[in-house]
């Protein structure tokens, strides 16, 4: 792979680097406050190496000394396949953009010292085989993730608290389990179609779900819904097909449906079975909250006064 070496301070990407230079031996260049933002080896500046093919588009890279990873770096690489981060290993934040479409990008190990990723950095990597996040991430942005369907994580990271617009839409590999405890808003879209996801709780630390944030989420079958607020939006699990079984703990004060078709359970299964801990239906719950079924038209049964789980 050539060497490249920042030294300047007028280029926007690496793209406009390679075009500059044509694969050829020389100095880099980035935006101005790019050499503060991405540090210093001890005794070194930090560079990148890469490979580019006959069309001179980059396919690998590697990056020494980068605390940071610049908005839209390696945006539209589309035959980028991997970059190896193992020399970077301070880097805190991946910038807005950072890989979007990159589509063909199917090795970028994370540092375990990122704590925040961009909005849309890896939108569209449809091949991100990442199996884990960093555990010390604690900010995501909106379509960081949209459409990357290889994604196989496992985990969300625990610190996270807001999970934002279509954060992980369309990951269809994404197994996760369990929500963060402490989450206090999930977005739009932010699961939707995520169909290997099996997370059986809504902890009662959320307070903000928007339109459509499970639906098509076909791995949930049992879930326990203790958050405060189920649905500042609408049609939050529509088309979850195999979900059998709902418990609504008295911890949610409220649940938006304000007619069959914008049930929180619009076209889930019509034998979906509804479990309340409160004794009678709180004034907070929408006249429609268990209907299910094709345009919500089916009203499931529910048992009041559930108090322990009924699976």
């Amino acid at each position: 792979m050539a060497v490249f070496r920042v030294t300047d301070t007028q280029l926007t990407t690496v793209a406009d680097a390679i075009r500059q230079k044509g694969g050829t031996q020389g100095p880099l260049t980035f935006p101005g406050g790019f050499a503060e933002a991405v540090g210093q080896l001890p005794g070194a500046r930090p560079f990148i190496e890469y490979a580019v093919n006959a069309a001179g588009n980059i396919t690998r890279a590697k990056l020494y000394g980068f605390t940071t990873i610049p908005d839209s770096f390696f945006k539209d690489q589309i035959e980028l396949e991997e970059v190896d981060l193992s020399e970077s290993p301070n880097i805190t934040v991946i910038g807005a953009r950072a890989f979007s479409t990159c589509s063909k990008l199917i090795s970028a190990t994370l540092p375990q010292t990122v704590t925040a990723i961009g909005e849309r950095a890896f939108e569209g990597c449809s091949k991100l085989a990442l199996t884990a996040l960093p555990a010390g991430i604690t900010s995501i942005g909106a379509r960081a993730f949209t459409s990357c369907s290889n994604l196989a994580v496992t985990a969300l990271p625990p610190g996270l608290t807001v999970l934002p617009d279509n954060v992980f839409q369309n990951c269809r590999r994404m197994a996760i389990s369990a929500l963060p405890a402490q989450v206090t808003s999930i977005g739009t879209n932010a699961f939707s179609n995520c169909a290997a996801m099996t997370i059986e709780k809504i902890p009662a630390s959320v307070g903000e779900i928007g339109n459509g944030a499970f639906s098509g989420c076909s791995g949930l079958v049992r879930l326990e819904i203790a958050a405060a607020v189920l649905g500042t939006g609408t049609r939050i699990f529509q088309a979850c097909g195999a979900l059998e079984k709902v418990w609504l703990r008295s911890s949610c004060e409220t649940i938006t449906a304000g007619s069959g078709t914008f049930s929180p359970f619009l076209s889930c299964p019509a034998g979906l079975l509804f479990f309340a801990e409160p004794t009678e239906k709180p004034a907070g719950w929408g006249a429609f909250f268990n209907r299910v079924g094709t345009g919500g038209a089916t009203e499931a049964s529910v048992t009041w006064g559930q108090t322990t789980c009924p699976w």
